[in-house]
């Protein structure tokens, strides 16, 4: 299912710099809390208290296909005397969507958003793209007329803002309506490709989505889903009672990481994602 987020507020870098430390330590742990301390929040902004009032106050949007959320990344802030406690919004929602987040809120530029998000939602997150698709897009139909400038002040920003700032590096290639040289360019096929082996984790390449009736049932579906996949994990924890009881002990807004090929996340709706990497 498709996805696309965006928030109200373009988010400043020192605010992006939080986030990704938010983030990380939230896939540390499992609790909805989150600690920092004063002296490396003085590190982000010298007047710590007054950032963070100004950012809490954004507003993430998430749509797919049938859904749209409106949700705030944290939900109340606690000072103490040497640290500051960060309580999260939602923890399956931001489990389930830290990829997208991590890499979505790097970015520069708006029109980069709405390329990265095009193509992680593509197959392979590869896609040819129409020129005037891609123009329209980004809003820039009816400027840089010769495609030279497009590829000079478009292309290149693209690909400068979502190599340096993701996990990503941005590829091209220049589809023509002919095999001489100055063939007119209709067409740019583009590409994400991750920057190393270890990024390859981060995004499922498979997902099931299924609502919670019983342990035995999800267990059931797990195994149909992978047969279908042609998924084949090859862990003793699959052929077990620890995944059965895994499963029983599932409650609302829990993140399980059976290993590292395999996380199970429970809304607090009862609906469940699977996610195979």
């Amino acid at each position: 299912m498709k996805k696309k987020m965006y928030s109200i507020r373009s988010y400043t870098k020192r605010e992006t710099v939080l986030i990704h430390k938010l983030l990380s330590l939230l896939g540390e742990t499992k609790e909805s809390c989150i600690v920092i301390s004063k002296k490396e929040l003085v590190a982000i902004h010298e007047d710590y208290e007054k950032f963070l009032m100004k950012f809490m106050q954004n507003v993430i949007v998430m749509k797919d296909e049938q859904n749209i959320q409106y949700f705030q990344l944290i939900e109340h802030i606690r000072f103490e005397k040497d640290n500051v406690y960060f309580y999260v919004s939602n923890q399956s929602l931001l489990s389930e969507n830290t990829f997208l987040l991590k890499n979505y809120l790097s970015l520069e530029h708006k029109a980069t958003k709405e390329v990265l998000q095009y193509l992680l939602n593509a197959e392979n997150y590869k896609e040819v793209v129409k020129l005037d698709t891609l123009k329209d897009m980004i809003n820039c139909e009816g400027f840089y007329t010769r495609f030279y400038d497009f590829e000079k002040y478009v292309l290149q920003m693209l690909k400068q803002d979502i190599d340096s700032n993701t996990d990503f590096t941005l590829q091209y290639h220049k589809i023509k309506d002919g095999v001489y040289e100055n063939a007119k360019v209709i067409a740019i096929e583009l590409k994400l490709v991750m920057h190393n082996v270890d990024s390859q984790y981060h995004i499922p390449k498979f997902i099931l989505k299924t609502k919670f009736s019983s342990a035995y049932n999800l267990q059931n579906e797990i195994y149909k889903f992978m047969e279908e996949k042609g998924i084949r994990l090859f862990n003793e924890y699959f052929f077990s009672p620890n995944l059965f009881m895994k499963l029983k002990c599932l409650k609302p807004g829990e993140v399980i990481s059976i290993n590292e090929y395999m996380k199970i996340i429970c809304s607090n709706g009862g609906f469940v994602h699977v996610e195979f990497y």
